[in-house]
């Protein structure tokens, strides 16, 4: 569990300092053309990021199911093991 929750913060940073950026370019634009290309540049790069930050997340949320689980198996498999 703490593995996802090092990818989510190591993911976080990148969205901020995204975000910053955008807003940065946002304080400099002088017609709604330009704002229209910043903010389409901006949703490009984000849709660009996207797949592969949400891959990434979510084999660390099934590793971390597998191994929490682990014990439960490990339990369930000593409770019904054949008698003999």
């Amino acid at each position: 569990m703490a593995i996802c929750v090092i990818a989510v913060v190591g993911v976080a940073p990148c969205q901020c300092f995204a975000a910053f950026d955008y807003a940065s370019k946002l304080l400099g634009v002088k017609s709604p053309t330009e704002f229209l290309e910043t903010s389409t540049e901006h949703a490009r790069k984000q849709f660009e990021v996207l797949p592969e930050q949400t891959k990434e997340l979510a084999e660390l949320g099934q590793k971390a199911i597998r191994q929490a689980t682990e014990p439960l198996k490990a339990g369930a498999a000593k409770a019904f093991r054949p008698i003999g």
